[in-house]
């Protein structure tokens, strides 16, 4: 009985995941976006700084390369905060696989990645969530892969690891509560520290901007 519901737990997993995907490839194709078209995401943050960073980051991997300290700011900084902000995600290895030219198709389908694991997760996370195998757990997971903070960042490609690890960490915290087991709300949650701290920690700075007391003096 546990490995037949463990099979439909995966199935659907499974299935988020690859819905996810289709429909990003789907709309990047409509709208002829690399690698399916000449438009391209070298917008804001990632023409600015994502893509130099990926490049060198490749650059890093296949030549190994690495340098902890750089004179190009000021007069000389540790290029480790920069690392752990930019470069932590695992998905950024696909880097590897693509030329330095093609850093840009590269970083579209880490996106595309990324939506469709998030997808993926959501699933995973309901079903424990609710004790359930039905499908409909896949259609609000996807709903949740295409919210307004992914439409709206996308192109902020470090956060959607955010989005990874979020049912997740909430799954650990269920565990927590119910069975009073800390690793998995533990590990996940350092997991979220390591992959993405500065959204984590823009998001406890708004709670607790929302809580303050505001004080005026003239």
């Amino acid at each position: 009985m546990k490995k037949t519901k463990r099979y439909f737990i995966w199935r659907n997993v499974g299935l988020a995941w690859l819905l996810a995907l289709g429909i990003i490839v789907g709309i990047f194709w409509i709208n002829q976006i690399s690698p399916f078209g000449n438009q391209n995401l070298l917008m804001s943050d990632m023409g600015t700084q994502y893509i130099p960073l990926l490049t060198a980051l490749r650059h890093a991997l296949v030549y190994r390369v690495f340098h902890m300290y750089t004179f190009s700011q000021s007069l000389g900084v540790s290029v480790v905060p920069t690392l752990a902000y930019y470069l932590m995600s695992p998905f950024n290895i696909i880097v590897v696989g693509f030329s330095a030219a093609n850093v840009p198709m590269a970083a579209s389908l880490i996106i595309m990645l990324k939506v469709a694991t998030i997808a993926a997760t959501m699933t995973w996370f309901l079903q424990r969530h609710f004790q359930t195998t039905q499908k409909m757990t896949v259609i609000f997971a996807l709903g949740f892969s295409f919210c307004g903070f992914v439409a709206m960042n996308y192109f902020d490609l470090m956060w959607l690891d955010a989005l990874i690890i979020l049912p997740l960490m909430t799954d650990g915290l269920d565990q927590l509560m119910t069975h009073r087991r800390l690793a998995p709300f533990f590990w996940w949650l350092l997991a979220g520290i390591i992959t993405n701290y500065y959204l984590l920690d823009l998001k406890l700075k708004c709670n607790t901007c929302s809580t303050r007391p505001v004080l005026y003096s003239d």
